[in-house]
């Protein structure tokens, strides 16, 4: 079974989100491997002096024990384009490290910098290949009810009511203006928004 990793945010030399990134490491732990003891990530996780100013990525490798706890400069991709492609078969309920599947999915793009997909399953949608999504309807936002990853930023907005879950299909797009992705790394921010007519269904 491929090993699972977490990212975090270090802002300031600070954790964010810790509490979710506890949860959803301890449940995946318990369900994949039988980790039978809750471990508090920020027992395990230093923040060295040279990260202690701007923000970083902290990615963790796990199974049932930490393996490995990489610390780098962060910087975000400038998506401008998305395309639809269909993800039936495609299962990544945990976080694994393996992402061949997903990889594969992305292999068309011209420019993977600056471009990504939106997974369907079922006529349904779900994830970015690396973020959950969020549409504008005018007066909320709302995200997908069945991600295929249900992010730890998601649940902290969810449980915040700045977002709103419902059953978003292909046919509902032109519903919504605008769109935005959003992970452990990528806040909250209108200003990183992307208009639907940048998604590309074919």
């Amino acid at each position: 079974m491929s090993l699972l990793f977490e990212t975090i945010c270090v802002r300031d030399g600070i954790l964010q989100n810790l509490d979710y990134h506890n949860e959803r490491f301890n449940r995946s732990r318990k369900d994949l491997f039988g980790g039978n003891r809750d471990i508090d990530l920020g027992n395990f996780i230093c923040i060295a002096p040279a990260y202690r100013q701007g923000t970083y990525k902290c990615k963790l490798v796990f199974d049932t024990k930490i393996k490995d706890i990489i610390i780098e400069p962060y910087t975000p991709k400038q998506i401008e384009r998305l395309y639809c492609v269909e993800a039936n078969d495609l299962d990544y309920s945990y976080k694994y490290l393996d992402r061949i599947a997903l990889d594969n999915l992305k292999k068309n793009l011209a420019n993977p910098a600056q471009e990504d997909i939106i997974m369907i399953q079922n006529g349904k949608i779900t994830d970015a290949s690396y973020a959950n999504l969020l549409f504008w309807d005018g007066l909320a936002w709302i995200t997908p009810e069945k991600p295929l990853l249900a992010g730890t930023k998601r649940a902290k907005l969810l449980a915040e009511k700045r977002i709103f879950a419902q059953t978003i299909t292909l046919h509902d797009l032109k519903k919504f203006s605008k769109i935005m992705l959003i992970n452990a790394m990528l806040d909250f921010d209108e200003n990183r928004t992307l208009e639907t007519q940048k998604v590309v269904l074919d």
